[in-house]
């Protein structure tokens, strides 16, 4: 009777007693009646995987784009305090005489500025270009061409030397020189 129930399970596809059971072998067997499992199965494990491979590429770019922002939050705050510092002294509003005041004092607030753009950010040559080209707007609009072209053209060699000649920076600084000029 064991004989015969064995021979319709092996023709039916089924695992048969006389057999040692084994995990592997009754694995083969259910894939032999159900031919589209190990297909579905497969498929389902590559989904997942390109699915959690796809999440990481996502979080790290996230994370890119996350410190990039910071970076470039935490240098316009630099360039507000430095500004903010260099013409604190020359705020009209400040002090108790607005005509003391004066294009001297607004000179000297702004060589202060340069040299600290010299000194403290030589470590941060894009965000010093910046503030060289800040500084020179402000020397422009006081009528110190030289001042405003000698700042811009150390500007546009920092770019230059940051960003190769054909970038988006040297091409803003060449847009400032030519109004100088």
């Amino acid at each position: 009777l064991g004989m015969a129930e064995d021979v319709e399970r092996h023709l039916d596809g089924r695992p048969i007693s006389a057999r040692p059971p084994g995990w592997l072998y009754r694995m083969r067997k259910f894939a032999g009646r159900h031919p589209w499992v190990g297909p579905a199965a497969a498929a389902a494990c590559v989904a997942s995987g390109l699915y959690v491979a796809t999440l990481q590429r996502h979080g790290h770019q996230l994370e890119a784009e996350r410190d990039l922002a910071r970076r470039q939050a935490e240098r316009a705050e630099h360039v507000r305090d430095v500004l903010i510092g260099v013409f604190q002294g020359t705020d009209p509003l400040a002090t108790d005489d607005p005509a003391a005041v004066t294009e001297a004092g607004i000179l000297a607030g702004l060589a202060i500025g340069e040299q600290h753009a010299r000194t403290q950010l030589a470590a941060d040559p894009e965000l010093q270009a910046d503030l060289f080209v800040s500084i020179a707007d402000v020397y422009l609009r006081l009528i110190r061409t030289e001042h405003s072209r000698r700042l811009l053209e150390e500007a546009l060699e920092v770019q230059r030397t940051l960003h190769g000649p054909r970038s988006p920076q040297v091409a803003a600084v060449l847009a400032r020189l030519g109004r100088v000029h």
